[in-house]
């Protein structure tokens, strides 16, 4: 499966990322999307082409926006989960090991942390940790925005009619 390769029109892009077309078109205008490896576009006829790591960083951005999160707030936190490989070491955008929980991505301000959530209690520990930093600041955790990034990523690959478990598979065998 050679999905890295593939590229999308944006009107596919925006069906997977569960927006309007033109709600895309605006946050493109406004240069709130990274679009890292995106190319095409900015003359007429030429239309862009995103790569999977474009769809996920939209359609996180998406989540946290439905959550009351400004769009420029939100495609920085997206960028951290789209452009960052912490889940696969050379493969950004995808969820961690997807056997018995999730993956999930926290925002607190401008602090975003993703981690691995299994099944069961207690698993709230790390994310905690990781928001209110080394200084243990309370106030921190007042408020933050949780975005399940496994069902987003497996809601992506079921509109662009990708094999989510297929991917996840390849990638944990290389």
């Amino acid at each position: 499966m050679d999905f890295w390769n593939e590229t999308w029109k944006a009107e596919a892009v925006a069906k997977a990322a569960g927006l309007p077309k033109e709600k895309l078109q605006l946050w493109l205008g406004r240069n709130h999307v990274l679009g890292q490896g995106m190319g095409g576009g900015g003359e007429k006829g030429r239309h862009r082409r995103f790569e999977f790591r474009n769809v996920m960083e939209i359609a996180i951005a998406r989540a946290l926006v439905d959550q009351g999160h400004r769009p420029a707030d939100a495609f920085k936190a997206a960028a951290v989960f789209a452009y960052s490989a912490v889940q696969h070491p050379g493969t950004p955008g995808l969820p961690l090991d997807p056997v018995g929980g999730d993956t999930f991505m926290a925002v607190a301000g401008d602090k975003v942390t993703i981690n691995y959530l299994p099944t069961g209690r207690g698993a709230m520990a790390d994310f905690l940790a990781d928001l209110t930093g080394p200084e243990g600041n309370e106030r921190d955790l007042e408020a933050f925005t949780m975005v399940n990034a496994s069902a987003v990523f497996r809601a992506v690959c079921r509109e662009l009619t990708l094999d989510s478990s297929a991917i996840l598979r390849e990638v944990k065998n290389q």
